[in-house]
């Protein structure tokens, strides 16, 4: 069986042939197109590199699902403490469905707070303007590669964080535009001089993230780091490349 795939306009035609063995003549038994569209508004998606995942993703999530169920949960069941008998006035009714609610709100929007800046997933561009390097690690017998880009200042970032009901949100952010973030459960802040101008695009970003420090152990992520912390000394091109492959030769040790 063997597979071709043509561009054509405003879509791939995908031709696939099934062929089977008759002694020793090959006999192709059907032919089968396929054509998948898409619209203008509807590109394939942009090819991305992930640099960083956060290690609390799933955790972050689920509880931030978990929060506003209970707050849903609480509207729901509130009304039914009018209708139910029993020797209670109604203005303690009325007392007891406040302080559940306001209970509720208060756990719901503090878990938001806290959880809203967690970066999940810190990703790259593979076509972004930064040179990129590929570094041959155990030589031509057992290849082992390992490729990075050159962080800048203008490298743009994606940062991946959860909305309010769990969704995926995105902000892409220039590495130059962010600073240290004093705000607890925050790592990292959009420039205050920069959110106007952030502000008035289509999908403003969020004006602060949460990365773990630990975490920022390859050279990109140190690039990144330091770039933040106003440090631009970020080393030099044949350091970062010499660093690189001593990481990836000491992984390869681990894994075997």
């Amino acid at each position: 069986m063997f597979v071709r795939q043509a561009l054509c306009r405003n879509g791939f035609r995908t031709f696939t042939a099934v062929q089977t063995a008759r002694g020793s003549a090959l006999k192709t038994l059907s032919l089968v197109s396929h054509q998948h569209w898409y619209t203008t508004g509807s590109q394939p998606a942009e090819k991305e590199r992930a640099l960083y995942i956060g290690p609390l993703a799933n955790t972050a999530k689920y509880l931030k699902i978990f929060s506003v169920s209970s707050l849903a949960l609480t509207f729901a069941v509130c009304p039914a403490v009018f209708l139910i008998e029993a020797p209670i006035s109604f203005g303690m009714r009325s007392i007891l469905v406040g302080a559940a609610i306001a209970t509720s709100t208060v756990s719901t929007g503090l878990v938001h707070w806290c959880l809203s800046p967690y970066v999940t997933k810190i990703a790259i561009s593979e076509e972004h303007n930064g040179e990129h390097y590929t570094q041959d690690v155990l030589g031509d017998n057992n290849p082992l590669k390992t490729t990075f880009s050159e962080i800048t200042p203008d490298t743009e970032l994606k940062l991946y964080t959860y909305k309010f009901l769990g969704g995926v949100r995105i902000s892409q952010v220039k590495v130059g535009d962010l600073e240290p973030s004093n705000r607890p459960f925050t790592s990292w802040g959009v420039k205050k001089e920069k959110l106007p101008l952030y502000n008035q695009s289509s999908n403003p970003p969020k004006p602060t993230f949460y990365v773990h420090p630990n975490l920022l152990d390859t050279e990109e992520l140190k690039s990144i780091s330091k770039f933040i912390a106003g440090q631009t000394e970020a080393g030099s091109k044949r350091d970062i490349a010499l660093k690189a492959a001593a990481e990836a030769v000491a992984n390869r040790k681990i894994t075997n």
